[in-house]
C-alpha cells in the first residue's frame, strides 16, 4: 500500500487526479491531452501500435520510479496494459474496476 505521505506528495506534484491500482502499489495520473494524441497517432501506426500501451504506462506513471516499475512488469507482464486502460478510463472521468482514485 502507498503511504498517504506519498500520495499527498503525488497530488502536490501531479494534481489531485492521483489512481492507485488496486493489487499493486502503482500510482498515476490521467495522460495529458498532447500525450493522449501522441498515443493515438502511435495506434495509427502499425509497427508502434503494439507497443502503445506499455508507451502510455510509461508517460502517466508516477509511482514507483521508472526503474521500479520496469522491474514489476517483468514481473507482471500484463501490468502496462492494466495502467494503461485504467488511464484511458481516467481520461474520460470514468470508472475503471482496475484502479481508485487516491
Amino acid at each position: 500500500m502507498i503511504p498517504q505521505e506519498k500520495i499527498d506528495e503525488l497530488k502536490a506534484k501531479h494534481g489531485d487526479r492521483i489512481y492507485v491500482l488496486e493489487n499493486f502499489d502503482v500510482a498515476f495520473r490521467p495522460p495529458l491531452r498532447k500525450e493522449w494524441r501522441a498515443i493515438k497517432l502511435d495506434n495509427a501506426d502499425p509497427a508502434k501500435a503494439p507497443f502503445v500501451n506499455e508507451k502510455l504506462a510509461s508517460l502517466v506513471v508516477v509511482y514507483p520510479d521508472p526503474a521500479a516499475f520496469d522491474a514489476l512488469c517483468d514481473e507482471f507482464a500484463a501490468l502496462p496494459d492494466l495502467v494503461a486502460n485504467a488511464a484511458s478510463a481516467a481520461a474520460q472521468n470514468a470508472a475503471s474496476a482496475a484502479a481508485k482514485k487516491a
